[in-house]
């Protein structure tokens, strides 16, 4: 599809779902307001709706917004169901005007069906069996009213247990009449049919990498201030530590001194490279997933966007970090040597952005992620062979000895 059909294809999707007047509003977050409620709502939607999707499933896409903002919303998802998409969603309390919105209505009473049928039928259906629905009353309340009750009274509890009892078995003895049981080998075999099904993007790898490295880059724009922070803490501690190791002399007396102060850069850089990234992929996990699974993207395309979109910076703060550190400490006066030195640095900072990218991956949680870490990071420090000579080292736990992000020579 050309891109400007894709752009119209946009707009048109916008006036669908009647995003057109915040168009050029951010999402927002905890700390910067954006859009509203229900306008969040409705760019949820409209993300799925952009694949043109046959079936569009939502679970209570009403919830937290107040009455108006959720009839927009079903509203939204009428108009859509009107041409053409089957709409299938849960509902939670919803008002007298949304609920005659629907077109079929699936009442579920522990687990098992107790109305399946037109939604405008569910009143009549179960005056036949002797719940009468009182005048000018919500069908929705009136049917959570037979099915369900207080729990803190036993007697409503029971009450609304048989209730239930009722419905389910007069559901299942008109699908008896009807002859409309499904057998549990044909619901077998549909299930087989979905777990063999297998959902591909619709543009290339290249064009999939050029779409996420945009928005990446335009995620990590929008991170400006915590880039600010991070360059002033690295300012900060590279003045520290040229502070502390301040010209230490060329001479065999101050070859500990020089051994301290390359382990403390470089697990300096090691643990801000690490914590920088170790909580990139439990945040986005949930977006990620649900964008993989509309097909819209490999994970090779988000992984290598993400990771080059964040590259200059992640080699911007050890530079600077090195320039700062290494006449400070007074290493050799040399531009190649410190070029070495530098080149060392990035390699072992973006070593320490791999540990902390794959302990991201892993854990599920961002608590999770900052467990894992601080262990992960402890073995490559334990076994990078500043402190510890390789023959002295236990024969049960030397191989952990070849794995290591930065190796001093002893």
């Amino acid at each position: 599809m050309p891109l400007s059909e894709k752009f119209a294809a946009v707009e048109e999707l916008m006036v669908k779902v009647g995003l057109q007047r915040c168009a050029d509003t951010r999402i927002g977050n905890a700390l910067h307001r954006g859009v509203s409620g229900g306008e969040r709502k409705r760019v949820s939607i409209g993300v799925e709706l952009i694949g043109r999707p046959k079936v569009l499933m939502l679970d209570e896409p009403t919830t937290g917004l107040d009455s108006m903002a959720a009839l927009i919303v079903v509203k939204v998802l009428r108009r859509i169901a009107s041409e053409g998409t089957t709409v299938i969603t849960t509902i939670h309390q919803p008002s007298s005007k949304i609920f005659e919105l629907f077109d079929t209505l699936l009442v579920l009473s522990q687990g098992e069906v107790a109305y399946f049928g037109r939604a405008a039928d569910v009143v009549p259906y179960m005056a036949q069996l002797g719940f009468t629905c009182p005048p000018h009353y919500n069908p929705a309340d009136f049917v959570l009213d037979t099915c369900a009750a207080d729990p803190g009274n036993p007697q409503q509890v029971e009450q609304a247990r048989l209730n239930s009892a009722i419905l389910v078995e007069e559901y299942k003895q008109h699908l008896v009449a009807t002859k409309s049981v499904v057998s549990n080998d044909e619901i077998k075999q549909e299930k087989r049919k979905l777990k063999k099904t297998r959902f591909t993007s619709r543009t290339n790898l290249p064009w999939q990498f050029l779409v996420l490295f945009v928005r990446a880059a335009q995620c990590a724009a929008l991170s400006w201030r915590l880039y600010c922070i991070h360059l002033f803490l690295t300012i900060v501690v590279a003045f520290l530590i040229g502070g502390v190791f301040w010209h230490l002399p060329l001479t065999t007396q101050f070859t500990s001194r020089r051994f301290a102060s390359l382990f403390f850069v470089v697990i300096n850089q090691g643990v801000i490279g690490l914590f920088t990234v170790v909580n990139v992929f439990p945040e986005e996990r949930v977006i990620v997933l649900r964008e993989r699974a509309a097909g819209m993207y490999n994970t090779s395309a988000y992984f290598l966007s993400k990771s080059l979109a964040e590259l200059p910076i992640q080699l911007l703060f050890p530079f600077l970090f090195s320039l700062i550190v290494y006449w400070m400490i007074g290493y050799q006066n040399d531009g190649s040597k410190w070029a070495h030195f530098t080149f060392i640095l990035e390699l072992s900072s973006l070593c320490a952005i791999s540990i902390g990218l794959t302990v991201s991956a892993i854990a599920k949680t961002p608590l999770l992620a900052c467990i894992i870490a601080p262990f992960a990071m402890e073995i490559f420090r334990l076994f990078g062979g500043f402190f510890n000579i390789g023959a002295s080292i236990n024969q049960s736990i030397n191989w952990i000895n070849v794995r290591r992000d930065c190796q001093s020579p002893s």
